[in-house]
């Protein structure tokens, strides 16, 4: 036996594995599983800056966000998009609003649009309760790109499964993430 392939008195020597001992189909797989460097893994994730996060809420607040001061209880939350923040508000009421010239739609869903002297606020009625979204005036532009009617499809579908389990308006649950689908 040579020297090098000795062992110890505890047994066979074991190699260290090194960076450079490694093949360059192994880099190319950790590089694809780290980096997302491959294009089948980006086709099926939605664009990282349509990815909606709860960063406040929800919390109970007094007043629905129209032209008119109110005392409707509701939930309220904010969502962040690409930098952006705007609020949700949800209650278990119906509420009769103020006439519109007609409805804008959203992946298929009829919204109300009504645009405040500072906000634009769209409205989804549901079946018992409805849901205000209010984008401050420096982000109405955002509200009517794409971005939003791709985020608004998925928030529903999540929000009606927390709805289902609620019981009450104060148990409603917002979702933590929303993405959009791909």
């Amino acid at each position: 036996m040579s020297p090098s392939n000795r062992g110890s008195a505890s047994g066979p020597r074991r190699r260290r594995l090194s960076l450079p001992g490694l093949s360059a189909a192994a880099l190319l797989v950790l590089s694809t599983l780290f980096l997302g460097g491959s294009a089948g893994f980006a086709q099926n994730s939605p664009d990282r800056s349509e990815i909606a996060v709860l960063v406040s809420g929800p919390s109970p607040v007094n007043g629905l966000p129209l032209s008119l001061p109110n005392a409707i209880p509701a939930l309220k939350g904010g969502y962040e998009i690409s930098g952006e923040v705007f609020e949700v508000f949800y209650t278990a009421r119906e509420v009769l609003l103020p006439e519109v010239a007609g409805t804008t739609g959203c992946g298929g869903f009829p919204m109300r649009r009504y645009e405040l002297k500072d906000a634009l606020v769209r409205v989804y009625q549901g079946e018992g309760w409805m849901l205000f979204f209010r984008f401050p005036d420096s982000q109405v532009a955002e509200a009517e790109k794409g971005s939003f009617c791709r985020f608004f499809p998925e928030f529903l579908k999540e929000f009606r499964y927390f709805l289902s389990f609620a019981g009450s308006q104060e148990n409603v649950s917002f979702p933590a993430i929303v993405e959009p689908e791909a």
